[in-house]
């Protein structure tokens, strides 16, 4: 299967997350640190979550296994 490039980091294989930092005398604070993507495992690319229902050759979603006009996770995705 051909693989896409990974839309959560952009197929850069990290994102940014915020981490929070203890700091007993000032109350802590919020730092912003560099991650590896959890949906891509870093490489920057993923499967595409659709593909072609093999029963009826319609799209269907691998990540909810719906068909395309079912499917609620693709309800704000541009697919």
């Amino acid at each position: 299967m051909e693989l896409v490039s990974c839309k959560e980091c952009l197929g850069t294989g990290e994102v940014w997350e915020t981490r929070a930092v203890v700091d007993w005398e000032n109350g802590g604070y919020l730092e912003e640190v560099r991650a590896v993507c959890d949906v891509c495992d870093g490489s920057g690319e993923e499967e595409p979550h659709l593909i072609k229902c093999e029963e009826c050759h319609e799209l269907y979603c691998t990540k909810c296994e719906e068909h395309y006009d079912l499917c609620p996770c693709l309800q704000d995705d541009d697919a």
